[in-house]
């Protein structure tokens, strides 16, 4: 591993790190409602996520529009692009897990929308809307622990049922329930990364340390979504449009920072035997 690889892996490593921490004490606070549920702005609390109250594009249909777009051009920009698969492999599997996340996602608000409401209560239960609550939900952690966190499909089918079960146990009620999906899916990516580390050190350390502060800004935003959602400037841009939007461009700021940099990497190596 050269030397400027492993600043980007220890950098990364650090980065992540600092998310894990931030995760657990902005997951716990938010479940426990730390400092005071009178503190958390009411656009928040009544979906879990910042909705604009009477908007004349309901704030879900512009995150589904957002996420599905930019999982039709992933897939497009991943389809058949063996050049890609070979000369940034971490890159492409990296946009290729996109795909799914943003679709599920998008696709996700959409049947919120759709609802009218916060997502539906996870009851064990033989009503027959419960029951396919609890299968679309099986479904949906099944294809995020197989495509985020990079499980094989039976590990993440028996995952997804421990991830209910413990959503189950803790009681989380339906408007912390993207909450709660939030800090599992952004855990599982940091573990998945921190696991592959030495993989991403001997092909691309600096995939690794973008990786890795691509979650800090969505502590940002969700910090100013529970506390600001309607006296801020998100009001005006869409609400958790905005959180969603940043997700949707993200696989494409990885492959112009990837590519990029390995470009001017390669002119830099080129250079130096040159010279």
């Amino acid at each position: 591993m050269n030397s400027t690889n492993q600043k980007f892996i220890l950098a990364g490593v650090i980065s992540h790190c600092v998310s894990l921490v931030i995760n657990i004490f902005m997951t716990s606070a938010a479940m426990l409602g730390w400092p005071s549920k009178s503190a958390y702005d009411s656009w928040w609390t009544t979906s879990g996520f910042c909705v604009v109250q009477e908007s004349s594009i309901p704030t879900e249909l512009l995150c589904c529009l957002s996420l599905t777009t930019s999982a039709i051009i992933s897939y497009a920009l991943t389809k058949n692009n063996k050049q890609l698969k070979r000369d940034n492999p971490l890159l492409f599997e990296r946009i290729q897990t996109s795909v799914f996340a943003n679709a599920a996602h998008g696709f996700g608000h959409a049947f919120l929308w759709f609802m009218g409401e916060a997502a539906p209560p996870l009851e064990i239960s033989l009503r027959p809307a419960a029951i396919a609550n609890i299968l679309m939900l099986i479904a949906f952690w099944v294809g995020s622990l197989k495509n985020v966190v990079g499980l094989p499909t039976d590990l993440a089918a028996g995952m997804s049922i421990v991830v209910l079960a413990a959503q189950y146990a803790l009681r989380v009620p339906p408007e912390l329930a993207f909450t709660y999906s939030q800090s599992v899916i952004l855990l599982g990516g940091t573990f998945e990364q921190l696991r592959r580390r030495d993989e991403y050190s001997k092909k691309d350390g600096f995939l690794f340390f973008a990786v890795s502060l691509y979650y800090l800004p969505l502590f940002v935003l969700y910090f100013s979504e529970m506390f600001f959602c309607s006296k801020s400037v998100l009001a005006e841009l869409g609400g958790h449009a905005v959180y969603d939007l940043y997700l949707a461009l993200v696989p494409f700021g990885f492959y112009y920072a990837v590519t990029m940099f390995g470009r001017g990497d390669k002119t830099s190596n080129i250079n130096k035997k040159v010279g």
